[in-house]
């Protein structure tokens, strides 16, 4: 092929994927944003606010108490006169240990944190008002940076309470989880804290003691779990002020020998946690509050289930200056009454409801106040993440799935075993050859064996065989990305770079510009007898990369059984099935004589390219899909006028012809260039991030966690594995599908299999409650659900009993309406109770 042309396809295909990779990244680690709980303001009607960071991965910001080192992030509010903003209330934080061994209190991942906004009682309705914030914080991986960030929200204003409606649900409802629920009494624990030795005055050492008393029939585990997979039992301690704590001390733990499980380090009945500390040279106030949150993970002793994990505030009032054994002990939940401890009514307590001290100048008290109570619910909850955001800690070692008969297709190539499956894959990598986006470079492809079947046979072979070398690496990667349960279609780059290298395509094929394809008969010879290996291999990879744009939504159902086995498993059947894509073209290039009966070129090569670019453009559009929920409506809106930028580069590129001189030609080149990374640069480095786009789709999220009815849709519920919990140990039963923007299987099975009359009244009749969860953006819970159900990808659909959440029933990855009226039928309807024992299988 002339190599002016391939530069051209390289420029028009390739120029999409660098003006995204033009776009300047965010220098700063930490981005923060803020999303209201109310649609509106109303007059005197207080509201919430989060404050969302998102943090990168493995780099962390610190909890309020930052532990031995670090620093707590700061916030200056800019707020409207007569407005006013509570203290921010941090999630459960994580315990880190660095190389030095200094204990630090960490947030990764995306930590939201709340506060509570009050406007005055006159506001003029139909106006707007903006609540503006400075916020720093420091950011640390291996080394520590100090960022800083302004951020603004702007609200309009209601006449009155009536015309405000509640906002971002999901992410308050997902905020509040995180946070600890009030003490000073737990599901399973009840914490006493008090002064036991010394006072808080200039100089002294004191100390602390925390007393937990454990449900009988229940042990928590140890500060220092034995088992692997066990949470350890912690205590986090909030500032106050000129008071510095050194390492507390927990109890021995008793060791008991579990069958199957091994030795376990756990406390049961009542322990006591120590904390010293040392108090500055200067303790003013009369008054320090002492708190914390007390985690921990209990576990009946009868039946060997673990729960969920639960973190717990406590606190106590403690007088300066007054020695312990002076301070009466006062029962647990006797409050914070003042002569409790040690005062008088008339002594200047805090008495806002939580403990905690006015709020000081950057937002912050010394400890935040108590969040609002979780939802309701007489099961426990884990409203504290665990380890690692991946982690299946939240799963507890009882989860165990049962597995639903496998469909007829999986016993086949079960029976068949290794190769059975790689056979399989084999033959859906050949039936890509027939997807539109295949077909235009299959045809040219085509017609070059019928011009080298006059060739050296010797010849053709290698240069087919260099072809479907070329197929192959792009499936290697996929079979990478399978195997750490990823999808390439999760990644708004690549879903950007993948639309955009289609329609770029289907330009050339409509006409836009040129390409040396062999549109008329007499460029044949000239495209073909100077292809060469390096020529043909380029030629491979660009075809599965079309490809991609049909049969990538459809690829996560289809791999669905090879994602089920080991890694190297997975990733030989993805291998084999490039092998099936490339298979044609080398067994056509060995044997050109076999395409003897292709049509001549001609003048129907011209109207068989415009339609593949039609096709091809249908195909951009579907492929764009998933941007919706991965970077929202606007980030999708934005995307299009990128490819109509694309659009005049490629038009640009059609301007060329070979009458004119060689630096003119390459003139147009790079002004097909700078219009393509300009406005990449523009749109996705300034108007609207990639790096910010996740925020800015969750920020327009402000649906109801319930959507549709069971008249013409299923009510689905937002996903959240502590709600389902919760909804199974309380009697019901309970539907859950796993599903993502980009897969078209799990399309399908909601279109043929769930979303059907006879399935929503069955599922009515049993009184069932639905729960969806969207894998769109590789959701780090989601995708540790799919790996204790043994799958890599969506769609994962699971029926939980009755009175049993660890035992799901897992469902085929590809239903049929009949396998899920018959798995709903064995889950049986739902029968409230209160019950939260482990059911039998």
């Amino acid at each position: 092929m002339n190599m002016n042309r391939i530069l051209d396809l390289g420029l028009c295909c390739g120029l999409a994927v660098i003006g995204v990779a033009a776009a300047p990244a965010s220098a700063r680690h930490v981005n923060v944003r803020l999303a209201p709980s109310v649609s509106a303001v109303a007059p005197g009607q207080p509201f919430d606010v989060a404050v969302v960071f998102t943090v990168d991965e493995h780099w962390h910001v610190y909890w309020v108490n930052a532990g031995d080192a670090g620093q707590a992030p700061k916030i200056e509010w800019r707020l409207p006169d007569g407005f006013s903003a509570g203290a921010l209330q941090f999630p459960v934080p994580k315990k880190h240990v660095d190389r030095a061994k200094l204990v630090t209190n960490i947030m990764e991942g995306e930590p939201v944190l709340l506060t509570t906004i009050t406007p005055p009682a006159q506001l003029a309705a139909g106006s707007s008002i903006k609540l503006a914030a400075d916020l720093k914080w420091l950011v640390c991986a291996e080394s520590c940076i100090q960022e800083s960030q302004s951020v603004e929200l702007v609200l309009p204003v209601a006449a009155d309470a009536s015309g405000v409606k509640p906002a971002n649900d999901d992410l308050f409802k997902s905020a509040r989880r995180f946070m600890p629920v009030p003490g000073p009494r737990g599901k399973l624990v009840t914490l006493d804290a008090y002064l036991a030795k010394g006072k808080i005055a200039p100089d002294a050492k004191f100390e602390v003691h925390l007393d937990v008393d454990i449900k009988k029939g229940f042990h928590i585990q140890s500060d220092h779990p034995t088992v692997k997979g066990l949470i350890a039992t912690e205590v986090f301690v909030w500032p106050a002020g000129e008071v510095y704590w050194d390492p507390l001390h927990f109890p021995e733990p008793k060791i008991k020998d579990v069958p199957a499980v091994g030795k376990v380090a756990q406390f049961d009945g009542k322990i006591t946690v120590v904390l010293p500390a040392e108090a500055d040279t200067d303790v003013p106030g009369e008054f320090r509050v002492i708190g914390g949150i007390f985690v921990y993970q209990g576990c009946d002793d009868r039946t060997g289930t673990c729960l969920p994990r639960e973190a717990v505030e406590w606190s106590v009032t403690i007088p300066v200056g007054v020695a312990a054994e002076d301070i009466p002990r006062t029962p647990i939940g006797a409050g914070d009454d003042p002569k409790a401890s040690g005062g008088t009514a008339d002594e200047k307590v805090p008495s806002n409801g939580t403990n905690a001290p006015p709020a000081s100048p950057d937002g912050f008290s010394d400890r935040p106040p108590n969040p609002a109570p979780p939802p309701k619910s007489d099961a426990p909850r884990a409203d504290v993440p665990t380890g690692d955001r991946a982690s299946t800690d939240f799963l507890g070692p009882d989860f165990q799935p049962a597995f639903w008969e496998k469909s007829a297709v999986e016993q086949w190539l079960e029976k068949l075993g290794l190769p059975g499956l790689l056979l399989g894959c084999f033959l859906y990598g050949l039936v890509l050859n027939a997807t539109p986006c295949v077909l235009p470079v299959l045809s040219i492809k085509v017609l070059g064996f019928v011009r080298q079947a006059h060739e050296s046979r010797r010849r053709t072979f290698a240069l087919s065989l260099a072809y479907g070398l070329g197929v192959l690496p792009l499936f290697v990667v996929l079979g990478f990305l399978a195997a750490g349960g990823k999808n390439i279609l999760q990644f708004p780059v690549a879903v950007i770079a993948l639309g955009a290298i289609v329609t770029a395509m289907a330009l050339s094929l409509l006409g836009v510009f040129q390409l040396n394809v062999p549109t008329v008969a007499a460029n044949l010879d000239a495209a073909f007898q100077k292809e060469g290996l390096v020529t043909s291999f380029g030629k491979g990879l660009l075809t599965p990369v079309l490809g991609l744009a049909c049969v990538g939504p459809f690829m996560a159902g289809a791999f669905a059984i090879a994602s089920q086995q080991e890694k190297h498993v997975a990733l030989l059947g993805f291998l084999f099935a490039g092998i099936g894509m490339a298979s044609p073209y080398v067994l056509l290039g060995a044997n050109p004589n076999w395409l003897r009966f292709v049509p001549r070129p001609g003048n129907w090569m011209v109207t068989f390219e415009r339609i593949m670019g039609f096709l091809l453009l249908v195909m951009a559009v579907y492929l764009l899909n998933p941007l919706v929920g991965q970077i929202g409506s606007a980030g999708l809106q934005w995307t299009f006028v990128f490819f109509i930028m694309i659009g005049v580069g490629c038009w640009i590129l059609g301007k060329i012809n070979f009458s004119m001189e060689a630096v003119t030609r390459w003139k147009y080149r790079a002004g097909a260039m700078f219009v393509v990374m300009l406005s990449g640069a523009i749109i996705y480095g300034w108007i609207y991030p990639l790096g910010d786009a996740a925020a800015f789709a969750q920020s327009g999220k402000s649906a109801g966690p319930v959507h549709g009815n069971w008249d013409n849709d299923i009510p689905w519920q937002t996903w959240v594995h502590e709600d389902v919990t919760a909804a199974v140990a309380a009697g019901r039963t309970v539907f859950v599908d796993f599903t993502a923007d980009y897969c078209t299987n799990c399309k399908a099975n909601k279109k043929l299999a769930i979303n059907v009359p006879a399935v929503r009244k069955k599922m009515q009749d049993l009184g069932i409650e639905v729960y969806q969860g969207d894998f769109s953006n590789g959701d780090a819970r989601i995708f540790a659900m799919l790996q204790r159900c043994n799958r890599s990808g969506v769609p994962l659909d699971l029926v939980f009993r009755p009175g049993d959440p660890n035992r799901p029933l897992v469902l085929p990855p590809l239903l049929s309406e009949s396998t899920v009226l018959d798995a709903l039928s064995a889950a049986g309807p739902s029968r409230p109770t209160p019950a939260l024992a482990k059911s039998s299988p």
